[in-house]
């Protein structure tokens, strides 16, 4: 996944409540100070709407705000909401990815093209119904047709 780090960078920020700096309350700067922060984050995250999670994300937040759009409360709220359930998967994508060896990635990679044909599509789909059929060859390059 491209950009991974970035995105789980920006999604645990989203998903972050505000520390209090002294006892249990929050004050409101600080309240106000960390809101800012998540909302740079997701200004951020919705740079990356190319990345198929980004917009999966993006999408739910605006399939939860009313209709006429919502106050930045309520959207940060929805992302907090959403960047948590969110955040774990995409971790545990990375983590699987990172666990692959090298010898998996270019086994992984080299599966998918021909050395021989740049570019060529191997999958099952792409040869369907591609090309003429050709005659069984055999010795001294005579063609023999089969019989029915």
């Amino acid at each position: 996944m491209e950009n991974s780090n970035h995105i789980i960078e920006l999604l645990s920020i989203l998903a972050s409540d505000p520390t209090p700096s002294s006892g249990f309350e929050t004050q409101e700067s600080e309240f106000e100070q960390h809101q800012e922060r998540r909302h740079k984050a997701l200004r951020e995250i919705a740079q990356l709407q190319g990345n198929p999670v980004v917009h999966k994300l993006l999408s739910a937040i605006n399939r939860e705000m009313p209709a006429g759009g919502g106050t930045r409360d309520q959207v940060l709220y929805a992302a907090q909401h959403l960047s948590r359930l969110l955040l774990p998967a995409v971790v545990k994508v990375r983590f699987e990815e990172a666990k692959l060896t090298n010898y998996a990635r270019y086994l992984r990679e080299a599966g998918a093209v021909d050395p021989f044909l740049e570019g060529a599509n191997l999958t099952r789909d792409a040869f369907s119904l591609r090309g003429d059929v050709e005659p069984d060859t055999w010795a001294d390059g005579v063609n023999l047709e089969r019989r029915h």
